[in-house]
């Protein structure tokens, strides 16, 4: 089994080839997913995190429909889980 990574942000989506949807394996954390897409897709990370590190506070995470907030790259996931990265302002925030 693995993790669907779906990527909403366009930003995202141009680094990858246009690919909306990514699979990734041997993942137990946000911080594994987004390593194993760095590993597909080099240069991604760029993109994806502030100077400490970070997620850029312009992205918004969910893990099985339900938002993570504030998003934690400790956040736990398991095989079969279906992550989505967007950012914020391309869809409506839940809450």
């Amino acid at each position: 089994m693995s993790i669907t990574l779906k990527l909403g942000a366009p930003v995202l989506q141009a680094v990858t080839g246009g690919q909306e949807e990514v699979q990734v394996a041997d993942a137990s954390t946000l911080k594994d997913v987004l390593k194993r897409l760095e590993a597909h897709f080099p240069g991604v990370g760029q993109y994806l995190y502030d100077n400490s590190g970070e997620l850029k506070s312009t992205y918004d995470v969910y893990i099985n429909g339900k938002g993570i907030d504030p998003v934690a790259l400790s956040a736990k996931v398991i095989d079969g889980d279906e992550v989505t990265v967007t950012m914020f302002f391309c869809f409506p925030r839940s809450g």
